[in-house]
């Protein structure tokens, strides 16, 4: 099974974000973007989604800002502790971010994936290290808690994603090992370093 791969924006906008984030999404099919601006005004979160190529928006998920995925037909929305409940009326995708195992038991089952994390040490937040063993995760897998539609996250580098997949995940999800390269190109050789792994 082939693993999904979800990217996560970077809390602040960077240079020519909507460009990237198009030839990423045009270049890589199997890609998931989960626009994320906690501390940003609606109307420059607006203005990136504006500017991103209309045919991608199925597969672009919003943290925080729901009205837009409205507004836009954007694929889905991640809730959080800001944003706990969907939209009435809401059809789209609905992910969530845990923390815990017990997390992943309870929201696993009224969302269409989650995120656990932090999987290993992670690259974007100092001191934010890996919380879970691999004894942990086995018995996890092996109790059904981890399955398809919960995605690893926190630290994930292409090394990893074979691991990832022996812990029965079924995707991940990155931020820093991406957004941290130096320029476009960079980025861009990056998203391709995971897609092979995934293939």
């Amino acid at each position: 099974m082939r693993l999904q791969f979800v990217i996560i924006t970077l809390p602040n906008f960077i240079d020519n974000e909507a460009t990237i984030i198009n030839q990423i999404m045009a270049r890589h099919k199997q890609c998931i973007v989960h626009i994320r601006k906690p501390d940003a005004p609606t109307e420059l979160v607006d203005n990136l989604i504006n500017s991103i190529d209309s045919e991608h928006y199925n597969r672009i998920v919003i943290h925080y800002n729901f009205d837009l995925a409205a507004r836009y037909h954007l694929g889905g929305i991640h809730l959080s502790g800001k944003t706990p409940t969907a939209p009435n009326g809401w059809q789209g995708r609905v992910s969530a971010s845990c923390h815990s195992l017990d997390e992943v038991k309870q929201k696993a089952d009224e969302c269409d994936y989650v995120f656990l994390s932090p999987i290993f040490n992670s690259i974007s937040k100092n001191g934010y290290n890996a919380a879970f063993s691999d004894a942990e995760l086995c018995e996890a897998r092996a109790q059904g808690i981890i399955t398809p539609n919960v995605y690893a996250l926190g630290g994930i580098t292409p090394e990893k994603i074979a691991q990832i997949s022996t812990w029965g995940f079924g995707g991940f999800a990155v931020l820093g090992d991406i957004w941290r390269a130096e320029n476009a190109n960079a980025i861009l050789n990056r998203v391709a370093a995971f897609i092979t792994e995934t293939e």
